[in-house]
């Protein structure tokens, strides 16, 4: 990987080839999350939570599994920026 590139063209670059989004597989907590980042300054990040939340008849996601899951990233972030347990 070369790295980003210095211009806001692309998010990364890669043997010369521009790529407007990436996607990493980062350990949040106790889970392996796919981590996306795109625009056109590299400005937004987004950890796709798809396959762990609980999905309706529709197939539409569950607010309470969205929040459920959100408190829990967040959780495994502050205990990771702050070296322990976070006690609400």
């Amino acid at each position: 990987m070369s790295g980003l590139p210095h211009d806001g063209s692309g998010v990364i670059i890669h043997d010369g080839i521009e790529f407007d989004q990436a996607t990493a597989h980062v350990r949040i907590g106790d889970e392996i999350k796919p981590i996306g980042v795109f625009g056109a300054s590299s400005e937004v990040g987004v950890i796709d939570i798809t396959e762990s939340v609980t999905k309706d008849d529709d197939g539409l996601p569950i607010f309470n599994s969205i929040d459920s899951e959100a408190i829990k990233i967040l959780q495994a972030i502050y205990e990771t920026m702050h070296g322990h347990d976070h006690e609400d």
